[in-house]
């Protein structure tokens, strides 16, 4: 499948569930707030959720859902249950980066927008060793933009210097997924479960859909 990327100028990749292996640690935060809210919440309630900066989706979880008596406590909590995750036990994904490595090998710059904050961010890919390979990472809470917003793609390409027409995105999640086709990007739909959209869901939706980057480098 690689000769699909001969034109590419950049990628776009999402982190959680398309280059590291972390959403099984967002799935039990995600049943911890659950559990609290006493109900479970329709798919685009998650959607908006998992969409917005973190600090802005504490926010929503305490003011809508009544969780803990302040947002900087839901978001210690969080971070509580997920920064030591990411700084000494998240690993990439099966064929991540090998793919990556190949690509900015090839001269086409990767970046990262991700829902997850910096400090997640950094921490992962510094454990993982992958850090540098990246041209950008941005998080929604930097850039103060939702996912669910075609800016944020747009500005991974003005960061790497790519063309959008040119640039392909990558994500485990359908709403991700219609932002960035709606952003002018190519898209890969990169199934991780069934939480963030199946796999027939990303097959009909992407522009390519795949269960590991190893199939990218065939």
């Amino acid at each position: 499948m690689l000769e699909l990327f001969d034109d590419a100028s950049g990628f776009v990749l999402d982190c959680d569930g398309t280059l590291l292996d972390s959403m099984p640690a967002w799935d039990a935060v995600e049943r911890w707030e659950i559990e609290l809210i006493g109900h479970e919440l329709t798919m685009p309630e998650l959607e908006v959720i998992r969409s917005v900066p973190m600090a802005e989706a504490c926010v929503l979880l305490h003011e809508k859902y009544g969780i803990g008596d302040s947002p900087e406590w839901v978001n210690r909590e969080v971070d509580a249950r997920l920064q030591d995750f990411y700084a000494t036990q998240v690993e990439p994904l099966p064929g991540v980066r090998e793919f990556v490595e190949l690509m900015v090998g090839r001269g086409i710059p990767c970046s990262v927008v991700s829902s997850s904050p910096d400090r997640y961010l950094f921490a992962g890919f510094d454990h993982c060793g992958m850090t540098d390979l990246f041209s950008a990472i941005i998080s929604t809470d930097a850039a103060g933009l939702s996912k669910q917003d075609p800016a944020i793609y747009h500005l991974a390409c003005e960061r790497m210097g790519s063309e959008v027409a040119t640039t392909w995105g990558a994500d485990d999640s359908i709403y991700a997924i219609h932002t960035m086709k709606a952003a002018g990007l190519r898209t890969i739909g990169a199934y991780d479960g069934d939480s963030t959209g199946s796999f027939e869901d990303l097959q009909a939706h992407a522009d390519v859909a795949i269960r590991s980057f190893e199939e990218l480098l065939a």
